[in-house]
């Protein structure tokens, strides 16, 4: 007898509402004029709609680096920040189903395929104490053209503009 384990779960390919999901992980350093510098980690996944008879499945670890641009303060504890900047993803897994198929049939990617985009975010921040609520747009831009594929059998999605309603609660440390 042989077993076999893979870390790959099955993904359906007709689902009911989500066509692709963001988990996100940030750091956030404030800069003397008060702005803000965010990167972090993140996780995504897209699927495509049927394209040729197939579709198609990507799931990109990104890291983000945005600057703010642009900075409104309502009170001293409360401000709106526009910030925009760049973001390279690798690719984790990538998956193709035919028309018919109830699952992906998934590989592994590699760290040597990536594609770059553009990263912005409206942020609102409001502090209290040592902790800071955040509630924000974050809008995630392909650039197609930056786009590294050594793999020809990878259908890569590149050509995505993805928007993420967020909040978080960030604790500052001293």
């Amino acid at each position: 007898m042989v077993s076999t384990y893979s870390d790959i779960p099955n993904i359906p390919v007709q689902i009911e509402y989500l066509s692709s999901a963001h988990v996100q992980l940030s750091g956030i350093i404030e800069m003397s004029n008060k702005g803000f510098i965010k990167t972090g980690l993140s996780t995504h996944y897209l699927r495509s709609g049927l394209i040729d008879g197939e579709y198609h499945y990507n799931s990109y670890s990104s890291i983000p680096f945005v600057v703010t641009y642009k900075r409104f303060e309502f009170r001293n504890d409360q401000s709106l920040h526009l910030m925009a900047g760049p973001q390279i993803s690798f690719l984790r897994v990538y998956g193709y189903a035919m028309l018919g198929d109830d699952y992906y049939e998934l590989s592994p990617g590699g760290i040597n395929t990536i594609k770059a985009g553009l990263t912005t975010d409206v942020c609102f921040f409001s502090s209290h104490g040592n902790w800071t609520r955040t509630i924000g747009i974050k809008s995630i831009i392909d650039l197609p053209g930056t786009t590294f594929n050594p793999n020809s059998e990878v259908v890569m999605l590149d050509n995505y503009i993805s928007n993420v309603l967020y909040c978080g609660l960030i604790l500052k440390w001293k």
